[in-house]
């Protein structure tokens, strides 16, 4: 989505700008969408545009978060105003302070709430894109936040003109213009008095960074910011293009890991480029966003070779030895656990149980251990007593000198796989000590479904110049 170089300067009418974005964020010809209208002066604008230079029908979300005594206020406001319009409105009123989840702040759970009511109402409604007024002083102040908590490329885009159904059709628009044009077309607007407190960190990039950089270097600072994120987001599609390809190309399925490298094929990538293939992955998995130091840091151990392990947020751990590189969930001993009915062999019905569990396949068979044995030996400290009528097998994380298994895997592979080719069955915490022990033997191979996955060779480790990872 490249920029239209007549808008150079920002200096086309508003009208040609809304024209431009309606068509490179694909939205113009669409015949519905929801509007995310606040009140505030940039929402209000961006709905009057629309009213009189689109041709779709606009339907508004407003939300009272129930944060400000004043919120009220401007739900009456925003169903007033639409009413007068012709438009139709849908409010929904919730209470944030209350709704808040562990750990979220209040700006957080005020996103998430908003998002899912909008979300929701765009489905009910058949609206193929919600419209959000952010501006180029919101790209501007998103980018120099950003620019504040140590950034790299990705964060010098800041806000994306489309995401998904979300488009921006006043990215190219400046604050002050959608308020000279309020003005002049004499449609009010209500203000939100926090927007005005400087607690918060935007709101003290916005009233005092910005404006003492434009006062005292460059009055048309927040354009420039804006043109870069431009220019970022034009390369950031270029490394997505290039990273589409990387990661299935560096992807081996082995269970019970939720993905797996291949280690030789991620050591062979360019430095670069496997910063970019984690961070894709990190997406791909929903989890939080790392910086770029730390994620240097997991490059860095990836390509030196050794056995390693690196927290991610969220709960996981990116772990590797020899072979593979695993991305897995907190706790790493409990990833898996199956249960398995041992009464056919216990009874002498049959000499094995077979289960299948993930790429892998396990046997069971019936050990020389006699009833004596069983009630001595333990699982976190609880005797295991022997119970032949309810005879059920838990499976169990295993020890380090598990064999067949890739090093990281090993705290996630069944108790059965232990050196002596045993399995010593455990209790659940919320099981009765009584329930069931059967000792049998165990063997473990991997499956012809698990020993390989299908692999796009689009991707080739040395193309693309020289290595400065």
């Amino acid at each position: 989505m490249d920029f239209n170089p007549f808008l150079e300067g920002l200096s086309a009418p508003l009208k040609d700008r809304l024209t431009w974005a309606g068509k490179t964020q694909g939205w113009w010809t669409s015949p519905k969408m929801v509007v995310a209208v606040s009140g505030g002066g940039d929402s209000v604008a961006l709905a009057l545009l629309l009213k009189r230079f689109w041709p779709g029908e606009q339907v508004w979300g407003h939300v009272d978060h129930g944060i400000r005594e004043t919120s009220g206020r401007d739900a009456d406001f925003v169903s007033a105003l639409a009413e007068s319009w012709g438009i139709r409105c849908h409010v929904g009123r919730f209470h944030v302070p209350t709704d808040r989840i562990k750990g979220e702040s209040m700006e957080m759970a005020a996103r998430r709430v908003r998002h899912a009511f909008l979300e929701d109402l765009a489905s009910r409604l058949g609206a193929g894109f919600i419209a959000t007024a952010h501006t180029v002083d919101d790209q501007a102040e998103t980018v120099m936040l950003n620019l504040l908590r140590g950034t790299g490329l990705w964060g010098l885009a800041g806000i994306p003109q489309r995401r998904g159904p979300w488009v921006r059709p006043v990215i190219a628009m400046r604050r002050w213009e959608l308020r000279r044009y309020l003005e002049e077309s004499s449609v009010s607007w209500v203000e939100d008095e926090t927007n005005l407190c400087c607690d918060y960190r935007r709101n003290q990039v916005r009233l005092e960074l910005i404006p003492q950089v434009e006062r005292a270097f460059n009055p048309r600072f927040s354009e420039r910011l804006f043109f870069l994120s431009l220019e970022s987001a034009a390369r950031r599609r270029q490394v997505e293009e290039r990273r589409g390809a990387i990661l299935p190309w560096l992807k081996r399925r082995l269970h019970p890991a939720p993905v797996c490298w291949d280690r030789k094929r991620a050591s062979a990538v360019r430095g670069d480029d496997l910063l970019e293939a984690l961070r894709a992955q990190g997406e791909e998995l929903g989890l939080p966003s790392l910086d770029r130091i730390r994620i240097q840091e997991m490059v860095r151990k990836i390509r030196d070779k050794g056995p390693f392990r690196c927290p991610w947020k969220g709960g996981w751990w990116v772990v590797g030895d020899r072979a593979v590189v695993a991305f897995l969930r907190e706790p790493l001993e409990v990833m898996d656990r199956w249960q398995v009915d041992l009464a056919p062999l216990v009874s002498g019905r049959v000499e094995r149980v077979f289960v299948p569990w993930g790429d892998w396949d396990v046997t069971f068979k019936m050990g020389a251990f006699d009833a004596q044995s069983l009630v001595t030996m333990g699982h976190r400290g609880f005797p295991l007593m022997l119970d032949p009528s309810s005879p059920r097998a838990i499976l169990e994380s295993a020890g380090e000198d598990a064999p067949l298994v890739p090093g990281p895997l090993r705290g996630l592979i069944p108790k059965a796989l232990t050196s002596l080719g045993t399995f010593a069955p455990g209790l659940e915490s919320h099981c009765p000590p009584g329930r069931c022990v059967i000792i049998a033997k165990v063997f473990l191979k991997p499956t012809s479904r698990g020993d390989t996955c299908e692999v796009r060779d689009r991707f080739h480790p040395g193309s693309g110049g020289s290595d400065k990872g």
